[in-house]
């Protein structure tokens, strides 16, 4: 199963992806709430595409991924169907590059 973020998003969706030693964490901006947790050591691959000011990161994850995934936060506000996935997808509209 394939989670999508939307691409174009508003200000209620930002959020921050942050990769630490342990694990990928996407949590919204303005709260701090966590979205979704990934342990680093089941990423198998990842991918990155940048057009014009679009930013996709593409991640592929092994089978038994144990990530936390958010229950009434969720960007689409419906609790998702499950974790059954390879592979998830975040998109994001601002440029990471500092000002």
């Amino acid at each position: 199963q394939l989670k999508v973020l939307p691409l174009k998003t508003n200000v209620d969706q930002d959020c921050i992806l942050s990769l630490s030693a342990r694990c990928l964490l996407l949590t919204w901006r303005n709260n701090e709430k966590l979205l979704m947790r990934i342990p680093t050591h089941e990423i198998a691959a990842a991918s990155y595409l940048r057009d014009d000011a679009l930013h996709l990161l593409v991640l592929k994850t092994g089978l038994n991924v144990d990530s936390v995934v958010a229950e009434d936060d969720s960007l689409d506000r419906k609790k998702p169907p499950g974790n059954n996935g390879r592979c998830q997808t975040s998109s994001c509209n601002a440029d990471p590059r500092p000002a």
